[in-house]
């Protein structure tokens, strides 16, 4: 599996994450990707500076510019599209 999102640490983090997936491909293993996770929206939309909490960012030292969880959640019906349940790692709002 790769790591979580770690915004303060971007650059290793994003390598250390393509090293695991490199050798997942390589020798056909299956991969949990954590990063990849957390940084797509259930639409699709890739978010390439977020935090493990779903925060995004302009840049790694760039400004907050939302979260991409609760966006999605608030413009989404809740018990249709989705549910609400306690988790780590995500922006879901209880």
């Amino acid at each position: 599996m790769t790591g979580h999102t770690d915004h303060a640490d971007d650059a290793n983090n994003k390598a250390a994450n393509q090293i695991i997936r490199d050798y997942c491909r390589a020798n056909k293993k299956v991969l949990y990707d954590f990063a990849d996770i957390e940084s797509h929206g259930p639409d699709g939309v890739y978010y390439p500076f977020p935090t493990d909490s779903c925060e995004y960012y302009a840049s790694r030292t760039g400004a907050r510019l939302g979260n991409w969880a609760q966006a999605w959640q608030t413009s989404h019906v809740v018990n249709v599209d989705w549910y609400s349940c306690d988790s780590a790692h995500s922006g879901v709002l209880a």
